[in-house]
C-alpha cells in the first residue's frame, strides 16, 4: 500500500469517526430530551398526522432545527429498515411505475459488501498488531458503514413512482422525494437513449442503468434529497422499467403534451455593405505620401467615399506628420457625414 492510499485512508477513517461522534452525540441528546420527544410525538399523533411524520416534527422541536432533525431521522430510518426491511415486500399494482427492477444495483449493491468486508478483514488484522484500539474502531466504523449500505438498499427496493388522482409522486429511499401536480407538467419523452440536455435546471435520477424517460416541468420543481435538502428542476431524467406504459398514462392525465419553450437564436446582423474603391482617396493618400499639401485639400474638399479604401488617409496624414493636414481632412469628413445624414433625413420626409 503505498503513502497516498495510506493517507486517504487514514482521512476517510478521520472523517467516518467525526460524523459518529456528531451521531451518537445527537442520540445522546435525544434520549436526554426523550420525555418531550414523547410527548411532542403522542400530540403529533392525536393531531392525525402518521408514525413519520409525528416523528420528524417531534424531533424538530426537540432540537430546534431542521437540518438535525433530518439527519437524525435520516440515521434511524436507514437502520431500522436495514435489519426490518427484509420483511417488507411491496408488489407493483396499477399506476405505480418501478425503477428499481433491472436497475443492476443489487448485483452491484453484493459486490461492493464482499470486497468491504474482505478489506475489513484484512485491515483488521493488519493493524492489530500495532494499534488494537484503531483496529476495533475502524471495525465498527465499516461494520457501520455495511449497515447503512443495507438500509438504503431496502429503501429503494420498496419505493416507487406513483400516479395518483392529482399529482405524481416519487418515493427513492431518502434519495429523491417529490411530489408533482400534473399541471406542471408540461411533456414526457421516452427513448432507449436520451439525447443529450444542458442546463443549471437538469436533474438525472437513477441507479445505474441509463434514463429512458424526461420530464419537461412548466414551472421549476421542487426535489426533497438527503437530510431534507431542496433541489429546484425543469428538467427530470429518470430509468423507469415500463417507461412507454408511463407516458401513455401520464398523456391521458395530463391532456396532451406540449413542446417546451424554445429560444430563438439571434440573427446576426447582416455584414456592412462593401463600397466600390473611389480613385478619388487612393489620389489623396498619394499626394499625402509625396507631400502635395494642395492637392490634398483640393481633393479632401470633394464629395469622397471616405470608407472605400482600406487605408485612413487621416492616419497617412498623422504618420507623415501632417497634423494640421490631418486635423482639415478629419474637418472635411465630419462635415460630408453631416451633409449625406440630413440630405436622408429630408429624402424620408418628403416620401411621408
Amino acid at each position: 500500500m503505498d503513502k497516498t492510499t495510506q493517507f486517504d485512508l487514514s482521512s476517510i477513517s478521520w472523517l467516518a469517526i467525526l460524523l459518529v461522534v456528531v451521531e451518537c452525540s445527537l442520540i445522546i441528546f435525544g434520549i436526554l430530551r426523550m420525555r418531550k420527544l414523547v410527548q411532542t410525538y403522542r400530540a403529533s399523533r392525536r393531531k392525525g398526522l402518521d408514525a413519520l411524520q409525528s416523528l420528524e416534527f417531534a424531533l424538530r422541536e426537540v432540537f430546534k432545527s431542521r437540518f438535525l432533525a433530518e439527519l437524525l431521522l435520516f440515521e434511524l430510518r436507514l437502520l431500522f429498515n436495514a435489519f426490518a426491511g427484509w420483511f417488507k415486500t411491496r408488489s407493483t399494482v396499477e399506476n405505480e411505475f418501478d425503477y428499481f427492477k433491472k436497475s443492476g444495483y443489487p448485483a452491484f449493491l453484493a459486490g461492493i459488501l464482499v470486497f468491504c468486508l474482505m478489506e475489513l478483514v484484512i485491515v483488521h488484522v493488519v493493524l492489530m498488531n500495532w494499534m488494537p484500539l484503531l483496529a476495533w474502531i475502524l471495525l465498527g466504523l465499516s461494520l457501520y458503514g455495511c449497515i447503512w449500505l443495507v438500509g438504503d438498499y431496502n429503501l429503494l427496493r420498496l419505493g416507487r413512482l406513483s400516479v395518483e388522482s392529482k399529482q405524481l409522486r416519487l418515493e427513492m429511499g431518502l434519495r429523491w422525494k417529490a411530489d408533482i401536480p400534473f399541471s406542471n407538467i408540461l411533456k414526457v419523452e421516452t427513448a432507449e437513449q436520451l439525447p443529450d440536455c444542458e442546463g443549471a435546471l437538469h436533474t438525472q435520477i437513477n441507479l445505474l442503468r441509463s434514463a429512458n424517460t424526461r420530464i419537461f416541468f412548466r414551472r421549476p420543481q421542487r426535489f426533497r434529497t438527503v437530510f431534507g435538502i431542496v433541489k429546484n428542476s425543469m428538467i427530470w431524467d429518470v430509468y423507469l422499467h415500463e417507461n412507454e406504459a408511463f407516458k401513455v398514462v401520464m398523456h391521458d392525465l395530463v391532456g396532451g403534451f406540449s413542446d417546451p419553450p424554445v429560444k430563438e437564436p439571434k440573427k446576426a446582423a447582416p455584414p456592412p455593405k462593401k463600397l466600390p474603391p473611389d480613385p478619388r482617396v487612393e489620389a489623396l493618400i498619394t499626394a499625402i505620401r509625396f507631400g502635395s499639401l494642395h492637392t490634398a485639400k483640393v481633393l479632401a474638399s470633394q464629395n469622397l467615399a471616405w470608407e472605400s479604401c482600406q487605408v485612413d488617409p487621416i492616419a497617412v496624414a498623422l504618420e507623415h506628420g501632417q497634423r494640421e493636414l490631418a486635423d482639415y481632412l478629419k474637418h472635411q469628413k465630419e462635415k460630408q457625414a453631416t451633409v449625406v445624414s440630413v440630405g436622408i433625413t429630408g429624402e424620408n420626409s418628403a416620401d411621408h
